[in-house]
């Protein structure tokens, strides 16, 4: 009818629009940084031949609710509020971004699973963007003990004195998924 015809033309030009092209991901993973949760930042960088403005569209677990930030970030580092729009699927939502800058920063608090000392978390990039990169960064819980990340990374202290541990997972294409572990204790 006339309602899937209109639909049917909206579809076409959102189809004929390339998406951006993200030349690095940074899957930055902060547990029991300030709440008992995970604080997860996504730290996008689209590929400098991106036309902007733009939109961009990420995918964050369905049960973070509204994400804590979204931000685009310019070549210096600043971030500004960036407008979003979240559309929930399933156990995934989608974050749709205005992107005025090249880079993106989106941050959310997603739950930490407690049985005892015993704490997990894991986090899952289920795909549908090209990447040309991917890596990420968690930092160390103070107090934490016993700290197994999968796929393991390079451990490292820095100037605010607590331990990050940071791998490059390398280039990912659309239809790759990535699991990003953690298990460690904490009394």
């Amino acid at each position: 009818g006339v309602a899937s015809f209109a639909l049917g033309l909206l579809a076409v030009p959102a189809r004929a629009q390339s998406l951006p092209e993200i030349d690095r991901l940074e899957v930055v993973i902060w547990p029991e940084y300030d709440r008992p949760a995970v604080l997860v930042i996504y730290r996008v960088d689209l590929s400098p031949e991106t036309p902007l403005p733009t939109q961009l569209t990420l995918p964050i677990p369905a049960s973070a609710g509204e994400p804590f930030a979204v931000a685009s970030r310019n070549a210096a580092g600043d971030l500004f509020v960036a407008n979003y729009t979240r559309e929930v699927e399933g156990d995934w939502a989608r974050l749709t971004i205005d992107v005025e800058e090249p880079g993106i920063q989106a941050e959310f608090y997603v739950d930490l699973e407690v049985s005892g000392s015993q704490r997990e978390f894991n986090l899952t990039w289920p795909g549908g963007a090209e990447l040309g990169s991917m890596a990420y960064e968690i930092q160390r819980p103070f107090g934490a003990t016993d700290l197994v990340v999968t796929p393991p990374g390079a451990s490292s202290v820095r100037d605010d004195g607590l331990t990050y541990i940071q791998a490059e997972l390398g280039p990912q294409d659309a239809s790759s998924s990535v699991e990003i572990a953690i298990t460690y204790s904490k009394s």
